[in-house]
């Protein structure tokens, strides 16, 4: 019996041993999740749901005023189970028999495995819930690397397949590897011998545009503060920033031409284009340094940003005594403070909201925009 109580102290420790202790004298009663509590054995006591007695180790002893009998109860989920071990002796007469009590510590360090497995999978389950409990959009650490939502379970998008060898800096180069033939959809591109994973549209008005923004339904928040643009955020093929930095390293390898598609809540849908579009870099806050002509059909509502430097909601670079970025809702090339909002609150008929202002108006918050860059040679 000593042997068997220092292998319990070896295999659970001094704290599960204690805790065996208790089981031996006064019984368990499990729950679904935990221990609902310890109570002092009744003769063959019967628990309470969802505990079942599911078998016994020995038999009654066979001697007057003497019982001993040991029963194994388990959760009927099989979260666990418990051991309890009765010796009653009705006549105030020691005990002569043990049988079946080398048998109940055998089975009892099985359920106390079983408890230390529960135990560890509860923990895993913990770090889970804590890793949840702080997501944040599923950011990766560098420009352009855009993975999922920690608060999702559904996958990234795996890149769009690229020719061995092949190493496209932008979306244009893609679709001209493949003779005007390649779909939309997640691309490794490379720029500076780094790669970067980028949503190509290679539908709209000829293709191998890179899109750096897109609204659609409101499920990614975009009220968000100077180091998540700046990185960027959100799912490719939903709603995102790609990041400031990718932006300014594009806009200044080559001259892009901008396209913002813009859709309101009827279904209608209209576009401004502009020849030029480049931003300067962290040191001129993102400035917006040069918008060339424009031309489309939703009126040109960024030519009074031009020149601004990006502001957000914890830093504010716009020419106004009030915080444009707060008060808009969003982050932009805010000046005082707005003609257009692209990244602001989602929702129809809010001030700060979705705004493009020369198409509909200053209250007008719009279902869906797309902004998207591509090489000014691309004809």
């Amino acid at each position: 019996m000593t042997g068997n109580m220092a292998a319990i102290r070896r295999q659970v420790g001094m704290d599960v041993f204690l805790a065996v202790l208790v089981l031996l004298q006064v019984g368990l009663t499990l729950t679904e999740d935990t221990v609902r509590q310890a109570r002092a054995p009744q003769p063959f006591p019967v628990p309470e749901d969802p505990i079942t007695v599911t078998r016994s180790l020995c038999s009654n002893v066979n001697k007057p005023g003497l019982q001993n009998r040991t029963d194994v109860y388990e959760s009927s989920d099989g979260s666990g189970s418990v051991v309890f071990n009765h010796i009653y002796n009705f006549h105030g007469k020691p005990c002569e028999d043990n049988a079946g009590v080398n048998d109940a510590l055998k089975a009892l360090l099985e359920s106390v495995d079983a408890m230390t497995r529960s135990a560890r999978g509860l923990r895993q389950d913990i770090r889970k819930a804590r890793k949840d409990a702080t997501c944040c959009g599923g950011l990766k650490d560098g420009p352009g690397e855009l993975g999922t939502d920690k608060c999702s379970s559904s996958p990234s998008p795996e890149p769009s397949p690229t020719p061995e060898g092949f190493f496209p800096r932008d979306c244009a180069q893609v679709l001209r590897h493949g003779n005007g033939q390649a779909p939309s959809g997640v691309y490794t591109l490379y720029h500076a011998d780094k790669s970067f994973r980028a949503y190509c549209d290679m539908d709209t008005e000829g293709g191998g545009w890179i899109v750096i923004q897109r609204r659609t339904d409101g499920k990614q928040r975009f009220y968000r503060n100077w180091k998540a643009y700046k990185r960027g955020f959100g799912k490719l093929e939903k709603e995102f920033w790609l990041g400031n930095d990718i932006i300014y390293k594009l806009t200044n390898s080559q001259d892009n031409e901008l396209r913002i598609d813009l859709e309101d809540f009827e279904g209608e849908k209209t576009y401004a284009k502009y020849e030029k579009f480049r931003i300067g870099n962290i040191a001129d806050n993102f400035r917006l340094e040069e918008l060339g002509d424009y031309s489309g059909t939703a009126g040109d509502s960024l030519i009074y940003h031009q020149g601004m430097e990006w502001s957000t909601r914890d830093e504010d670079n716009d020419n106004s005594s009030e915080q444009c970025a707060v008060v808009n809702y969003g982050a932009w090339w805010y000046n005082r403070c707005r003609v257009s909002n692209l990244n602001g609150r989602y929702g129809d008929n809010t001030k700060d909201g979705i705004i493009w202002k020369t198409w509909k108006g200053d209250d007008y918050s719009l279902k869906a925009t797309e902004m998207k860059i591509r090489p000014f040679y691309f004809k």
